[in-house]
């Protein structure tokens, strides 16, 4: 084996943390979403539980997760509203 080459076990281990990593950003990026719609004069609404849903389903499946979480920032970034928060305010129809 190559010195420095990765083996099996230690290429599992590093996916296995970041899997981790993912799953405890994703739950604090859960609640965030949940404090703060809970602070807003509408509240928590069936907005809030589906930008929650498409949360939980960015942990649930990390490959696809990474991907839209990717375009959801970058949406943030460009327009000022990740592309979640523009779903979830489209379903309460607030503008």
């Amino acid at each position: 084996m190559k010195k420095g080459a990765k083996t099996s076990s230690s290429i599992a281990s590093d996916f296995s943390v970041s899997n981790w990593v993912g799953g405890v950003l994703g739950g604090a990026g859960i609640v965030y979403t949940l404090a703060s719609d809970a602070a807003r004069p509408q509240g928590i609404t069936a907005g809030t539980w589906v930008k929650g849903g498409i949360q939980t389903l960015e942990i649930a499946f990390p490959e696809v997760g990474v991907f839209y979480g990717g375009v959801d920032i970058l949406t943030g970034l460009i327009s000022g509203e990740t592309l979640t928060d523009r779903i979830g305010d489209g379903i309460d129809n607030i503008h």
